[in-house]
């Protein structure tokens, strides 16, 4: 698992639950409106936002589409097709759990 992104500190924080050869487990709390710019991971996954809610924007070739997951939403993400970039949109605190395999 590896992605580029140029996320401020401020903006969120993530916890490392299990990593290994063949997946890793993040829990991301996204402050006030946090923002993780475009990135792609090298990999296959899929998210839950367990609190709050999320605005993802893929980015094909010439097309961009935004998707957004609320409380319980899950996502996938295949990274073979396009980059993403996600925010909060909430005032508050988000929480997510991402696994990427």
């Amino acid at each position: 698992f590896q992605y580029n992104s140029n996320a401020k500190n401020e903006d969120i924080s993530h916890i490392n639950v299990e990593e290994n050869n063949l997946y890793n487990i993040k829990i991301i709390r996204w402050r006030n409106r946090g923002m993780i710019s475009q990135h792609s991971h090298n990999c296959q996954g899929c998210f839950k936002v367990n609190e709050g809610g999320l605005k993802e924007t893929l980015f094909e070739k010439n097309k961009q589409r935004d998707n957004i997951y609320e409380n319980g939403e899950v996502g996938y993400i295949n990274d073979n097709n396009y980059s993403h970039q996600m925010n909060s949109f909430c005032k508050q605190n988000v929480y997510s759990i991402h696994i990427y395999f």
